[in-house]
This record gives C-alpha cells, structure tokens and sequence, in this order.
C-alpha cells in the first residue's frame, strides 16, 4: 500500500505543479441537472468511511478526481455520505485542468480521506482501492464497493 500511495503522491505533485500554471474554476456540484456526466459514482461505501472525503485518479490518462482546486493549489475533495460519494472527473492537458467527459475503460486508484482538502501528502489516508476496467461513458461511471480491491 506505500508504494501505492507514494505513487499517488508524486502524481498529485506532478499535477499540482501543473495545476499552478492555469487555476481552475470554483467547485460546481458533481451533478449537472440530473446529468452524471464527467462523475465516478461509488455506492455501497461502508458506514464507517461515512463524513470522510474520497480522491482519485488513475495512471495511464492522468485523470483525476476532486471538487475543485483552492488558491494553494490543493485539492478539494468531496464527501463521502449514506454509503455514497460523487467525483467530478477532470483531465490534465497541457499542464491545465479540464472536466472530463471521454469514453475509456480505466483502472482506477480510490483512496479515502480524513481530511477533506489533498495537498499531496498521504498521512490522513484510511483506506485504498482499486477498481480494475471501469468503463466509463461520457466521462461518467458507477461503481460499488464490493467491486473495488483492497491496496496492501
């Protein structure tokens, strides 16, 4: 699991120092008028992750997933509530971010927070999955918890 995090985190630095050069806008809802477009849904998420934040990305098309971007270049990250968490999906082009609306099958990295803002450190990681093969459409995809496997 610490060469899993490790990993995530020189990604998370690689895009933050990307992010810097082009902030990118305030935090809109995950869900546009019903739409799931651009949004990694996971259901079925344990009582005890409830009012925690969740983070993803996956390696291979630098995806990434979070709220929005704060001032200091950190990442903002959505909560986790009744079993259930929203990501907005967002690529990183350039150097600048985009909301994400492809249609990929992805192996995704979730990782579970206690803190709701990711500045690139992994100290208030609880938990660590991956989702292999999710097909994503329009940028949007669901997933359950069962589906998912524990990082050692």
């Amino acid at each position: 699991m610490k060469n899993r995090i490790k990993s995530l985190e020189i990604i998370a630095l690689v895009a933050l120092i990307g992010f810097s050069f082009n902030s990118c806008g305030g935090g809109n809802s995950p869900v546009v008028n019903g739409s799931t477009d651009g949004v990694f849904t996971l259901t079925g998420i344990p009582a005890e992750f409830n009012d925690r934040y969740a983070v993803l990305t996956d390696w291979e098309n630098v995806i990434w997933g979070f709220v929005s971007m704060t001032s200091q270049q950190a990442l903002n990250l959505p909560r986790i509530t009744n079993g259930r968490v929203e990501i907005p999906i967002w690529a990183i082009n350039n150097g600048q971010p985009s909301r994400w609306f492809d249609n990929a099958t992805l192996s995704i990295h979730f990782v579970i927070s206690s803190v709701s803002v990711f500045d690139g450190s992994d100290e208030n990681f609880v938990d660590d999955r991956i989702f292999y093969a999710v097909p994503f459409v329009n940028g949007g995809a669901t997933r359950t918890w069962l589906e998912g496997q524990l990082v050692d």
